[in-house]
């Protein structure tokens, strides 16, 4: 009986282990990354843990913390009342205002992009 308990939970721990690394490795390509706007100086970090950070500009104190997921190629930011949502390319975001909602103030256009730091 104790040898079946214990090849359950190896198989149990060998499966969350397999999911969890099957998250990190399914967002490697945006997590722990930050993202510069290209005509701005607005920035996104998108962090593992599924939080965010948007920070409108490097001079304004204006920021907060958010959370994000992830639909294939698609992001979306979810901050205070605003939902962002970005394509995902080449290390590129790029803003999709068809779905996003309560922007108007992040100064935020169809197509802006924001560029991974190397």
């Amino acid at each position: 009986m104790k040898k079946s308990w214990f090849i359950v939970a190896g198989i149990v721990i060998f499966l969350i282990a397999g999911i969890s690394a099957y998250v990190l490795f399914k967002n490697a390509d945006i997590a722990d990354k930050t993202f510069y706007m290209e005509n701005g100086d607005s920035q996104i970090t998108i962090n593992a843990d599924g939080t965010a950070r948007y920070i409108t500009s490097i001079a304004s104190s204006a920021s907060g913390e958010s959370d994000w997921t992830r639909e294939k190629n698609t992001l979306e930011v979810v901050y205070g009342d605003a939902k962002l949502k970005f394509t995902i390319a080449d290390d590129i975001l790029t803003f999709i205002e068809d779905g996003s909602k309560n922007y108007d103030e992040l100064k935020l256009k169809n197509g802006d992009r924001f560029i991974a730091n190397k």
